[in-house]
């Protein structure tokens, strides 16, 4: 939220650079990464890390573990680069920290549920 917020603020200063138009196509590409991880999830989708049912491995899960992280992270970085300015890239700097505990945190779980499947299923889809 408060990157988006930060890039509608500084991109009123110059709406019409190329930068802008970049940083929109990087978001919505990544917004439409986003939903294809979320309709791969389904049922298994938690906003707090809990174990679910399955384990996903199928639609863009089998490219990276964790798409939805992955395409917020990008989606947010079309932000600040539309944005322009480093308060945007502070507060991205900061959003990919947190997702990277996030995924290392989450990674943990899914190893200690699912074992040597979630091991073999992790060498091939990169974190």
């Amino acid at each position: 939220m408060a990157q988006t917020v930060c890039a509608l603020f500084d991109v009123r200063r110059d709406p019409t650079t190329p930068r802008v138009a970049a940083g929109i196509a990087l978001f919505l590409i990544a917004m439409i990464f986003w939903l294809w991880a979320r309709a791969a999830l389904g049922d298994a989708f938690a906003q707090l890390a809990r174990v679910p049912g399955r384990l996903v491995t199928a639609g863009p899960y089998r490219l990276v573990r964790h798409p939805l992280y992955t395409a917020t992270a990008v989606g947010c970085m079309g932000q600040a680069w539309a944005g322009g300015s480093l308060r945007g890239i502070a507060i991205w700097f900061a959003l990919a920290l947190i997702l990277g505990f996030r995924a290392r945190r989450e990674d943990a779980l899914m190893r200690q549920a699912f074992g040597s499947t979630w091991i073999s299923w992790s060498s091939q889809a990169r974190a």
